[in-house]
């Protein structure tokens, strides 16, 4: 049986009012309910709205995500406002379509196809694509007034890295994007949107469509990763995957800089970091202070005892990474700040193209900085924008 609404661990009260107010910004402003989770050292907490219990301990949310007993993909059930509404069934089926990326999957193909991908964007790859990309965001840099984050650095160097990866032309790489916009758009969403639901289905059956003629050339690096590892999949399957390599190329790389800047502009540690030039270090300082990565869903495949709480079997469980990883890295010292943080997941959660994003994420920093002073720009234009499951910011800064 379920316990009290309130999941309160036993012999341990909670304030009715601080439970209100959580689970209101949990719903307006989730950035203000982690800090606030995180102050009171909750351990865990039940969100009834959502039907979703919310991690941030940074200990508590590697062991969820290294633990087999949650499962991937731990969809939201649909809010009442969806349940009544004739087109509820889209999101359903976007949800289920969302459960075959490789990062939400637990089936042994998906699994297989995460490993192979995986070993693709090895470091040593990453490496080979540094230059291309340093030569890319100096390009950006001289011809742009860098006020738009994602106009400037996240939408040309992701269609620079998808036409190279995937050996794209220019207008295959504009197709490419055309039909991934309506999933970024439902997952930015602060609910589950129907209108958005059947948006995003509509451009998802155009991918599998285009994917399909693609697989008869056989020359695209995906579809030869994926042999060369003896993994099949279906078309549909295969769709996931691309959808979650371009929307992982796409929409975290402006997050992370916005985030990045927004941590540098208030940290004296950051301006040791601008002054060595040492932008691994400060990449590294960056993303273990927050990220654009939000959180990690999955579901109690049975019933989990966690920090006293008792999580019954079917429960949705969060793992929120971008609050966690702040809250691991206060106190870090200046020589120890470079420790692997939880910036990119963990265990079976963890960021595909990681090596890419750390060289991409690091050439934007060092291109910026030989351009700008962080004392000449102004983020108070940077917010982020409440969404129940993604890390979203307004992107414009200013020059002073």
């Amino acid at each position: 049986m379920r316990t009290d609404p309130t999941k309160c661990p036993v012999g341990e009260t909670t304030h009715q009012a601080t439970d209100e107010e959580i689970s209101r910004f949990l719903t307006t402003d989730p950035y203000k309910a982690y800090a606030i989770l995180d102050d009171a050292n909750r351990g865990a907490y039940w969100h009834d709205v959502s039907k979703s219990w919310y991690v941030t301990a940074p200990g508590q949310v590697r062991k969820m995500l290294g633990d087999r007993r949650f499962a991937a993909r731990g969809a939201s059930p649909l809010d009442e406002k969806a349940k009544v509404c004739s087109r509820a069934h889209y999101v359903v089926e976007l949800e289920r379509f969302l459960g075959m990326w490789p990062v939400f999957s637990d089936n042994d193909a998906q699994r297989a196809a995460s490993q192979a991908l995986r070993k693709f964007f090895s470091p040593g790859r990453a490496e080979t694509m540094r230059n291309d990309l340093a030569a890319t965001f100096q390009r950006v840099v001289n011809k742009s007034d860098c006020t738009k984050l994602v106009a400037t650095f996240a939408q040309p160097i992701s269609e620079a890295m998808l036409s190279t990866l995937l050996g794209l032309t220019e207008s295959e790489t504009g197709r490419v994007r055309s039909m991934t916009e309506g999933t970024i758009q439902y997952l930015s969403n602060d609910g589950q949107d129907t209108v958005l639901a059947e948006n995003a289905l509509t451009q998802i059956e155009e991918l599998e469509a285009w994917l399909k003629a693609r697989t008869e050339l056989g020359n695209d690096w995906i579809l030869s990763a994926l042999s060369d590892a003896g993994v099949r999949l279906t078309l549909r399957e295969l769709t996931a995957v691309y959808m979650q390599v371009v929307t992982g190329a796409l929409d975290p790389t402006s997050n992370a800089i916005a985030g990045g800047l927004i941590t540098i502009s208030r940290s004296p540690e950051a301006a040791g970091f601008l002054e060595r030039k040492d932008y691994k270090g400060l990449t590294n300082y960056c993303l273990g202070q927050d990220t654009g990565f939000h959180f990690a869903p999955r579901r109690a495949a049975c019933p989990v005892s966690m920090e006293g709480f008792k999580i019954d079997e079917g429960d949705r469980v969060v793992g929120v990474l971008a609050w966690a990883a702040h809250a691991e890295s206060e106190g870090r010292s200046q020589a120890t700040v470079t420790t692997p943080s939880l910036a990119f997941g963990h265990g079976r959660h963890f960021c595909l193209g990681a090596n890419i994003a750390l060289v991409t994420l690091e050439e934007s920093l060092r291109a910026f900085f030989e351009a700008y002073r962080i004392r000449d720009i102004d983020v108070s234009g940077i917010e982020r924008i409440p969404a129940l499951g993604a890390s979203v910011y307004t992107d414009r800064i200013n020059f002073r």
